[in-house]
């Protein structure tokens, strides 16, 4: 039965007529009224938690102050009032409690202790020949430190274990009558009774949490007995089916085994499948580009270009031959890169030209160190990075005996993808060296001659900043090659008083110098 049926039955059992709109006002105040009270009570049980976890540590606070009052024969309301003189004095709460606690433990540990501190003029016990509170000598010590010099004040505090803060404060000849207003302004707030009512709460709560951890271990026991037993049953279950389990794993190698056998032939022949066709691709197209001008092979990538856009597949072949999406796309401009057009990929003519991306040797994509993949060639992100990986490059072939420029262009540029006897011939040219002859790349002035040699093929001219050649040269090899950085100092006395000789002679010597410098470097300039 609906809850809107048993009211209706209930009012018309206490006498009241019922109507639908009555019936309705009435359930929606009924359940507005529950509403509020269901929030009440949720409100009510936060606050109460929130009021519990703060006497907890309001208890916890007091109780320190309970065993500290304990350890150093101090009450709690003057451990408190001298917390707040302290604090007025340029020193916190930690430092006032700390050096009270720190001086009882001097006196608890020195037997002579208590004679020191006389010595000083500091009364450690009151008239009866009791112990003084603990505060009230740590005062008396201060009003001592007062009359010293600060650095004799200082050692003084750091034996007893009085911060440097505290011992200052101390010093202060207002800090006896603040401390005075502290104890007077605390005199009947319950301090020392609040603190032992917060040690037996606590002491209460710490019982309640070990009848807890009692039950835990209780519990733990009892699943951990269970736990125990169901290992054992699975202990001996794999005892029974050691066989069949054996069997089964055998079995289960056994047939990757021979799935292995059968599969991995037939990848690998996919793969000398594929292989051949992009090996054929690519001699296809270095054939067409040895053979077609460059304005002839650029008119067919455009085309090409025309009707991948008109499919809608460009993106998607870009994306395949790791290309930007939009490359080569209606607005590109034609490309003046000498990468070979059996590399370009289907992108209208339009790769990233080699000095647009700081890659001046046409290196292919290593991962080389800053390097990123367009097109499968290597970007940097600065020239000097693209011509530090070309010497890294040639220098790697001198350490594999590629010390010649047949060997070391044939495998730089092969006959695959360029027309190499070409590049040999136009690389030994430039180096005045037969194609044969072994370069010694060992010398920074000959890779940084063989980089110069290898740019201009590619590029069609020299590197405008020269100056990046000797320096990544020298990089690769680790020596300077023969460049000679000159610092000079000269020194020339010239005695007498005439301004007009003395600038000739100046001058004199200075040229002198200047030619002995000249002759004696003769052989260095290149």
């Amino acid at each position: 039965m609906a809850d809107t049926d048993i009211l209706r039955e209930f009012l018309v059992g206490l006498g009241f007529k019922v109507d639908e709109g009555g019936l309705k006002k009435f359930t929606g105040t009924v359940a507005a009224a529950t509403k509020v009270v269901f929030g009440l009570a949720a409100a009510i049980e936060g606050t109460a938690v929130a009021v519990a976890a703060g006497v907890t540590r309001f208890a916890g606070n007091l109780e320190s102050l309970y065993f500290a009052s304990m350890r150093t024969g101090t009450s709690v309301r003057n451990l408190e009032a001298y917390s707040k003189a302290a604090q007025n004095f340029g020193a916190s709460s930690e430092d006032a409690r700390a050096s009270i606690e720190s001086l009882a433990t001097y006196l608890r540990k020195n037997p002579g202790g208590e004679g020191f501190l006389n010595a000083l003029g500091v009364k450690t016990r009151d008239a009866k020949g009791h112990m003084r509170d603990m505060s009230d000598i740590l005062t008396g010590l201060g009003q001592r430190f007062a009359k010293m010099p600060v650095y004799l004040a200082e050692q003084y505090a750091g034996q007893f274990g009085i911060s440097e803060r505290m011992m200052l404060a101390l010093r202060n000849g207002k800090f006896a009558s603040e401390l005075e207003k502290m104890r007077r302004i605390l005199k009947d707030s319950g301090f020392q009774r609040a603190a032992k009512e917060a040690h037996e709460y606590r002491e209460q709560l710490r019982q309640i949490e070990a009848r807890f951890d009692a039950i835990k271990a209780r519990i733990g026991a009892g699943v951990l007995k269970v736990f125990n037993q169901d290992l054992i049953e699975f202990g001996k279950w794999l005892d029974t089916h050691q066989t069949q389990l054996t069997t089964f794993a055998t079995s289960f190698s056994t047939g990757i085994q021979e799935a292995a056998r059968v599969a991995i032939p037939l990848l690998e022949d996919i793969g000398t499948g594929w292989k051949n066709i992009f090996d054929w691709t690519k001699a296809a197209g270095s054939a067409i580009a040895n053979w077609l001008p460059q304005s002839v092979q650029d008119r067919i990538a455009q085309a090409t270009g025309y009707v991948l856009d008109k499919l809608g597949l460009r993106k998607a072949v870009n994306r395949a031959l790791g290309l930007p999406a939009d490359a080569g796309g209606p607005n590109a401009k034609p490309s003046s890169s000498k990468v070979p057009f059996s590399e370009q990929g289907w992108t209208g003519g339009t790769d990233i030209p080699a000095h647009a991306v700081n890659n001046p040797g046409n290196l292919r994509f290593a991962f080389q160190p800053g390097a990123n993949n367009v097109g499968g060639f290597a970007s940097f992100n600065h020239l000097a990075d693209g011509v530090d990986a070309l010497a890294r490059q040639l220098e790697k072939y001198s350490s594999r005996h590629l010390d010649t420029v047949r060997s070391i262009v044939s495998r730089y540029a092969p006959p695959n993808e360029n027309n190499t006897a070409a590049y040999i011939k136009d690389v030994a040219g430039r180096l005045g060296v037969s194609p044969d002859a072994a370069l010694n790349l060992s010398d920074p002035g000959m890779l940084d001659r063989l980089m110069n040699a290898i740019i201009i093929h590619e590029k069609g001219r020299p590197l405008a900043d020269q100056g990046l050649l000797a320096h990544a040269a020298s990089g690769a090899t680790g020596r300077t090659g023969g460049r000679i950085e000159l610092s000079q100092r000269t020194t020339i006395h010239v005695h007498g008083s005439d301004a007009k000789s003395a600038a000739r002679a100046v001058m004199n010597g200075q040229r002198d110098v200047n030619s002995d410098l000249v002759r004696n470097f003769a052989t260095a300039v290149r």
